[in-house]
């Protein structure tokens, strides 16, 4: 960023369990380089954030992760992202900028959307997940190039399906994602467990949310709060509800 060491105290705090694979720590990075630009007299744009919040991870962090959590961190809301075009090891300066298209002007007259997230309670680190699949991608292997692009067509047919709110359709397809990561190895038994009590309770579509092998799933279902009774008492630890919200922001000063 051009001026180091930086003179400064840094205090953050979260309401996310840790490693719960929901993107805390993303939030974290993401909250980190829009603080110390700003302090350094950089008015970076949300895409430029995003990218960089992106490298401080991998690069710095050695963290093997995608662009997804650090542009939804970044932008917040519901949104459609597209990162076709983009490259795991393409330097960042050749990097084009992801697609974000914001759905929540079509989906507000809903008050609120039918989703609940249930974590396990078991600790991971998303990139420990994520390395061996991202390795065998690197490698070409065909299982993982198959299964990741129609995961891709999952995400197109998926955004006409939470617009349209066919929830049995998109269920449907959050289905299909799963078994696809459940076959590449990104599940886990306790991820396993807590989707199927959400099946067998009436959900339309339940996944994970994130990396697997722990942390939190993610369901679909008529009466969210009724699954979620279902869900803690088969030992989720915790519940929470998707509700869109603003990005990175800067607040007043708050001591």
């Amino acid at each position: 960023l051009g001026v180091w060491p930086l003179d400064v105290h840094m205090k953050c705090w979260s309401e996310l369990p840790f490693g719960a694979g929901m993107s805390g720590s993303t939030a974290m990075v993401v909250a980190t380089v829009k603080a110390i630009t700003t302090y350094l007299g950089q008015a970076l744009g949300v895409y430029e954030i995003a990218e960089l919040a992106r490298e401080v991870e991998l690069r710095s962090l050695g963290v093997t992760c995608g662009f997804q959590d650090h542009y939804m961190a970044t932008f917040g809301g519901l949104n459609s992202m597209d990162f076709r075009d983009k490259a795991f090891d393409r330097p960042s300066e050749a990097m084009v900028f992801a697609t974000v298209e914001p759905l929540a002007t079509w989906m507000g007259h809903l008050p609120r959307l039918p989703l609940i997230l249930a974590n396990t309670g078991v600790v991971h680190h998303s990139g420990a997940v994520h390395r061996p699949i991202r390795e065998r991608w690197l490698e070409g292997d065909p299982e993982v190039r198959q299964g990741y692009l129609r995961i891709g067509e999952i995400a197109r047919e998926g955004k006409r399906a939470l617009i349209e709110e066919s929830w049995v359709r998109l269920g449907a397809l959050m289905n299909e994602n799963h078994a696809i990561q459940r076959a590449l190895g990104g599940s886990g038994p306790s991820n396993e467990h807590l989707i199927g009590v959400a099946l067998d309770a009436g959900a339309y579509g339940a996944k994970l949310a994130g990396a697997g092998h722990g942390g939190t799933i993610i369901a679909l279902h008529p009466d969210p709060e009724r699954l979620g009774e279902a869900l803690l008492a088969a030992g989720a630890k915790r519940l929470f509800t998707p509700t869109p919200v603003s990005g990175v922001r800067l607040e007043p000063d708050l001591d």
